[in-house]
């Protein structure tokens, strides 16, 4: 009977330890996980992840989410100290033109404070000619790479970039 009140004093002596140590480990990771996000202007560091954006056309919803979605999580990571470029490809380099329908207002918005927070930003020089815009017709700070070797976008596949489409 005296071992079992030692075990279970000592077990319950090891769970209140346990307890504070998570605690204390946990509200240490949420401190320094909000000091690295806290800012817009994180050094960037790590595997570089390129968005591709594909959709844009105004008049399906279902691509204007999936712009919006794309543009959303490049700014998100962008902010949280991910190194990331979007590129901007068939219908997609829709959201990167000067003037935009309303319906793709919040995507362009979120390519305007992507760009202005030092993100690179990429657009297909044939699907940008055949939306029948120029460079001029683009957001200032948009690269143009050459269709169809993509120079710019090779160079960024080959560092081992992941890819995520949108």
């Amino acid at each position: 009977m005296q071992i079992n009140k030692r075990y279970t004093i000592l077990a319950s002596i090891l769970a209140i330890a346990l307890i504070t140590t998570t605690a204390a480990f946990s509200q240490q990771e949420y401190a320094e996980h909000q000091l690295q996000t806290s800012s817009p202007y994180i050094p960037h560091h790590g595997k570089t992840i390129l968005i591709h954006i594909t959709s844009g056309e105004a008049d399906d919803p279902h691509q204007v989410h999936k712009a919006t979605m794309g543009a959303d999580h490049a700014l998100a990571w962008h902010r949280s100290g991910m190194n990331v470029v979007i590129f901007l490809d068939a219908e997609g380099v829709l959201i990167g033109a000067e003037e935009v329908p309303e319906e793709l207002s919040r995507a362009n918005g979120d390519l305007i404070k992507f760009l202005s927070e030092g993100g690179r930003v990429i657009a297909c020089s044939h699907c940008v000619q055949m939306h029948g815009l120029t460079p001029d017709d683009m957001l200032p700070s948009i690269e143009i790479d050459t269709h169809p070797t993509m120079s710019r976008v090779q160079d960024i596949l080959r560092s081992g970039a992941t890819v995520l489409d949108y």
